[in-house]
């Protein structure tokens, strides 16, 4: 059996030892509890229906089937056989026998921890589970998931634009490089700025108009 997805059996009559299941029209989550004959059931609630809003006020009651339905649709979970660990008659004396007790299982109640769902499994199979908080953790596993790969598609994205952005910087300043006017020297500049003397090779001074060595003219 799908430990996130169990199954429900459809227009069946409770019977001693069921796991009753109610799901809340204005809730997210599925009230349990073990169905012990008489229109009773035992389950983890509050002096109320099955308010768990004060933990400290949360026990193991026997309440009517009315009650624990609050005109909301009920469900038979589907036991899983290879796993069960008590008779019917067991699990209807479990479940009556912690009636009263706010400690059972692991302990107080607990919505993660030890829920009313845990109480109902635990009465069957020895070991308190809860489909519903599996079911949680996925939903919350995916978020995680997919908040991580928003993140790294952000991250990229800027990146990307940041790269896009420095190389049309570059581009530009390239284009503007590439479009300084080339300065022309003319020849009679370089006639001013040489220090040699055309005809012998000689080095002149600055100011000089006569070649000191050959006397040839440096203009």
């Amino acid at each position: 059996m799908d430990k996130n997805n169990p199954l429900f059996y459809e227009n069946k009559k409770p019977e001693k030892g069921d796991i009753l299941a109610v799901q809340r029209k204005n809730a997210i989550y599925i009230h349990y509890g073990i169905y012990v004959g008489d229109n009773q059931v035992v389950h983890f609630s509050g002096p109320v229906g099955d308010d768990v809003n004060n933990p400290k006020n949360v026990q193991i009651r026997k309440t009517s089937l009315e009650d624990f339905l609050r005109g909301d649709p009920l469900k038979i979970q589907v036991i899983d056989e290879t796993r069960r660990k008590f008779t019917p008659e067991q699990v209807v004396q479990r479940a009556l026998d912690n009636v009263g007790k706010s400690e059972v299982v692991t302990g107080k109640y607990n919505f993660v921890m030890n829920n009313c769902e845990h109480f109902a499994t635990w009465c069957v199979y020895g070991r308190g589970d809860s489909h519903q908080i599996h079911k949680f953790g996925q939903m919350g596993a995916d978020i995680s998931v997919k908040a991580v790969d928003l993140t790294t598609s952000a991250i990229n994205f800027f990146k990307e634009k940041k790269f896009g952005k420095r190389v049309k910087e570059e581009t530009k300043n390239e284009k503007l490089i590439a479009n300084q006017p080339i300065k022309e020297i003319k020849m009679n500049e370089v006639s001013e700025v040489a220090s040699f003397c055309p005809k012998c090779g000689n080095k002149a001074q600055e100011g000089d108009l006569f070649c000191r060595k050959c006397g040839g003219s440096l203009k």
